[in-house]
């Protein structure tokens, strides 16, 4: 028989690095089992470290959030325009000197 729910919410949200309010998110919408007992929500460890389990990034997954522009093809190379050549913004005095000035990207 599997073990009684045992963890409190707040416990499995700090588990999981998310708010309280997200983890009711969660349960409500059940993607994450939780038992009622009255005024105290319980939950399962074994069930909220399956949860984290089935959240696990798979290699390759993520590629949508990044552009890479050297493996960009042709048609988007030159749509970028001088984005792709010169890693800046692109754009062009009348001098036809380069004015754009490198964009730091990041993921966070």
């Amino acid at each position: 028989m599997d073990a009684a729910p045992s963890q409190a919410r707040d416990e499995a949200a700090a588990q999981l690095g998310i708010t309280t309010c997200t983890l009711y998110r969660l349960i409500d919408s059940g993607q994450l089992p939780a038992y009622d007992f009255g005024r105290v929500i319980r939950l399962k460890e074994s069930e909220v470290g399956s949860f984290v389990e089935a959240a696990r990034i798979v290699p390759g997954e993520l590629e949508h959030l990044y552009t890479d522009v050297k493996h960009a093809d042709e048609e988007s190379r030159s749509r970028l325009g001088a984005w792709g050549r010169h890693g800046g913004l692109g754009i062009r005095s009348p001098t036809g000197r380069w004015l754009g000035a490198k964009v730091p990207w990041s993921c966070s």
